[in-house]
C-alpha cells in the first residue's frame, strides 16, 4: 500500500519519516507487524510562475492492513513540528477521465473545470529502496 505524507517540512529526512512510521508498524498481540519497502521524498513546484515548492513523502508499506492502520494512527500527527495529513495514495489513469468520453450523451454532469487540477511537474529529491525482508529494527541502520 502506498501512503502519502502531504506537505512535509522541507528539511525532513528519510530517517525521520521511517521513525515517524515506527509506532504504527509495530505489531501487537492481535496486530500484524508491518514493513517499509521504500521511501520517496518528492519536491513539487506549486505553479509555473514562481519558485515555491511543496514537499511530499511517499512510503510503500506492507501488508495493506498495516498501511491502513498507519493512515488512521498517523493522520494529523507532527513531523518536525508540523502537523501533516497522511492519506492512502491512489494512482490515477488518464483512460478513466470522463472528459475523454465525449461521445456518450448519457453523462449526467457538465465539465466545469477551467484548468487542469493535477500537478504536472514534480521532482523526486530523495529516494530510498529497502528490500522487502527488512524489518523496522534494521531500517535505521540502512538509511545512512
Amino acid at each position: 500500500m502506498l501512503v502519502l505524507l502531504k506537505r512535509i517540512p522541507s528539511d525532513t529526512s528519510k530517517y525521520e519519516i521511517s521513525s515517524f512510521f515506527g509506532s504504527a508498524l509495530k505489531g501487537g498481540f492481535f496486530a500484524k507487524r508491518g514493513y517499509i519497502h521504500d521511501i520517496k521524498i518528492m519536491m513539487i513546484k506549486k505553479n509555473h510562475k514562481n519558485t515555491a515548492f511543496e514537499f511530499y513523502g511517499l512510503v510503500r508499506v506492507e501488508p495493506e492492513s498495516v498501511g491502513q492502520r498507519a493512515v488512521k494512527q498517523l493522520n494529523g500527527k507532527q513531523i518536525n513540528g508540523k502537523n501533516i495529513a497522511v492519506r492512502e495514495f491512489f494512482s490515477r489513469n488518464w483512460h478513466n477521465d470522463p472528459r475523454l468520453r465525449r461521445n456518450h450523451t448519457d453523462l449526467p454532469f457538465q465539465d466545469r473545470r477551467k484548468n487542469e487540477r493535477r500537478k504536472h511537474k514534480f521532482i523526486i529529491v530523495e529516494e530510498t529502496t529497502i528490500d522487502s525482508h527488512t524489518n523496522w529494527d534494521n531500517i535505521t541502520n540502512r538509511l545512512f
